[in-house]
């Protein structure tokens, strides 16, 4: 059997590398010139820099653990306590910030606490769950979290009217704190939750992108950079990509750029696929004084006044070499709808509002360096779930195969890549009888 993956980020590498050891024949399409995809990593003037964004090294999966385990030695991998906060009016609160609410004033934390009070007992009573993700909010946290926190931190990554957002993706991306636990952070006893990733880890060296590298390493021959595929069609019982003759395909390739490259896929499909919706993710990397970095993972900047950024990566704390000796650095991440202007003005306006709000000081900073991803995160308008079953059951009608973040718009970190890889690797296998 012969298998053609289009792209080559986390997704196709791990499918690529599952087939190979199957002894599959495979070739991997990446229209970059560098593989890797949101797992890419640089290194610039002695600074890595994960040019997709802050990410971290967990699993609730065993069977990945054990895959991580195989590929890295112990010393390999830096492991961290979560110091999470979230920069509110001058003051870092702990994250979540449900169970953070000891570090808010007295006011503040009343109006939060009976607000999450309230809400809890219109759902014990039978409140409806709401259909957009902006009454959702108030729904599931109540008023005074909503005001706070919740509502401006979504309307900044999101970059859209939350009640034109559905609410299917939330489970298990937006968990809420026992009662109890709630009200123990109102009365100033600080709890802890997302404790499934209250330690991480990361690589030693190389940034992030050593991951996809060890993951990528068996198949690195058959990923072909530079090669963007045009047009995939059906010829009889095989498949032609660009011309060239496989018995299967696998697509990585985010679903409206799929919808016109696949030839054989019915009108509905193509235009569910067409109509499907992200957002892209800019990174700003800045090299700082040491003195300047706070022992914080990562932090939250909700509010609009706080500058375009909503999320900042302490990323020298991930790794120690990270960054230069006596160095450190720190990554922001921009959401936007449609491309931004990243001229010099918008990376020194960047840094201005940073220096002001205490998080580095403007004339200690010798690096500035930022990365736009295109697809960085999927938009879940109120229509997503229906588009995206179109789009995707279309695909596998025509025989191609998606998969990914969004090769079939599944909101996965890397490592539920790896796990969909697999068992996709494992379905296709059975299909065909082996390799």
């Amino acid at each position: 059997m012969k298998v053609a993956i289009v792209g080559g980020g986390v997704s196709g590498a791990a499918a690529a590398r599952f087939l190979a050891e199957a002894g599959v024949q495979v070739d991997v399409f990446e229209r970059d010139a560098l593989a890797g995809g949101l797992m890419r990593s640089e290194l610039v003037s002695g600074y890595s820099f994960d040019v997709s964004g802050g990410h971290i090294l967990y699993s609730t999966n065993e069977w990945y653990n054990s895959f991580i385990a195989g590929i890295f030695r112990e010393d390999e991998l830096v492991t961290s306590r979560r110091n999470t906060k979230i920069l509110l009016d001058g003051r870092l609160v702990h994250y979540p910030f449900e169970n953070g609410l000891a570090d808010l004033d007295p006011e503040e934390r009343l109006r939060c606490v009976v607000g999450y009070i309230r809400a809890w007992a219109a759902r014990e009573a039978g409140a409806r769950v709401p259909d957009n993700f902006h009454d959702w909010i108030h729904y599931r946290f109540g008023e005074g979290i909503c005001r706070a926190f919740m509502l401006p931190y979504n309307e900044k990554i999101w970059k859209a009217d939350l009640r034109e957002l559905g609410v299917d993706w939330v489970e298990g991306r937006v968990p809420a704190a026992p009662l109890e636990d709630v009200i123990r952070s109102g009365l100033g006893a600080r709890t802890e939750g997302y404790t499934h990733q209250i330690a991480f880890r990361y690589p030693l060296c190389g940034g992030f992108q050593t991951i996809f590298d060890r993951i990528a390493a068996p198949i690195r021959d058959r990923i072909h950079t530079g090669v963007a595929v045009r047009r995939i069609e059906r010829r009889g019982k095989r498949f032609a990509v660009d011309g060239n003759l496989y018995d299967r395909v696998i697509s990585t390739m985010p679903l409206p750029e799929l919808a016109e490259v696949l030839a054989d896929w019915d009108s509905a499909a193509r235009e569910a696929a067409r109509a499907l919706q992200h957002r892209s993710v800019t990174s700003v990397l800045f090299g700082i004084d040491a003195e300047s970095v706070r022992p914080i993972s990562w932090l939250y900047v909700p509010h609009a006044a706080q500058g375009p950024c909503n999320r900042v990566t302490y990323l020298s704390n991930y790794s120690p070499r990270n960054a230069p000796l006596g160095r450190g650095s720190i990554q922001a991440e921009v959401t936007h709808a449609g491309p931004l202007a990243l001229d010099d003005g918008f990376l020194d306006g960047l840094r201005q509002r940073f220096h002001e709000l205490g998080l580095l000081r403007r004339e200690r900073v010798d690096v500035m360096h930022h990365h736009c991803n295109e697809w960085g995160y999927i938009l879940f308008d109120r229509d997503f779930t229906r588009k995206r079953r179109l789009a995707v059951e279309g695909a596998e009608r025509s025989g191609v195969l998606p998969l990914g973040r969004f090769g079939r718009f599944d909101y996965h970190n890397s490592d539920q890549c790896v796990v969909a890889a697999k068992a996709l690797v494992e379905r296709l296998l059975a299909e065909e009888g082996g390799a």
